[in-house]
């Protein structure tokens, strides 16, 4: 697979933010550490250019105390292609979606328990920042409703 045009590595030799090099370790790692400290039992990566690293990087994903499971792009399909492609790993009622490339620091049980309480379809977990330029502004429309979110 190609690299997307409107992405550059870091570096050449690694795939870009998920194995961005953080005191000795990929991004990812911290990402996959904190999932499991979330109760996060098996996780399946939805790959595309350069994929195979993070493969076999996290191998089966037992040092970390959970299973992974791998999911790969034949072309680009952009974020909702992806998981679309990945769920068909998936044998759980609940899944989990999060983004390889942003550290969001959350508490996934209390999450997954506020979304079973609401018996809501989805949940989104988000949080204030001060410029809102970069990433949008999601608007909680009403209790246990989705939110609209506005993009810049």
């Amino acid at each position: 697979m190609r690299r997307p045009r409107n992405k550059a590595p870091l570096s050449g030799l690694r795939p870009l933010k998920p194995m961005a090099d953080i005191a000795g370790k990929p991004f990812l790692h911290y990402l996959v550490k904190n999932a499991f400290r979330g109760g996060v039992k098996h996780l399946i990566f939805a790959l595309g250019y350069m994929g195979e690293q993070i493969e076999a990087y996290f191998k089966s994903g037992e040092e970390y105390g959970l299973s992974i499971s791998y999911s790969y792009e034949e072309s680009p399909l952009g974020t909702g292609g992806a998981i679309r492609n990945a769920l068909s790993h998936v044998s759980a009622e609940n899944v989990l979606v999060l983004n390889a490339d942003t550290y969001f620091h959350t508490d996934y049980e209390n999450l997954l328990a506020e979304q079973l309480k609401n018996q809501a379809v989805m949940t989104i977990a988000s949080r204030k920042i001060k410029d809102i330029s970069l990433r949008g502004n999601p608007k909680k429309m009403r209790q246990g409703a989705y939110f609209a979110g506005t993009r810049k």
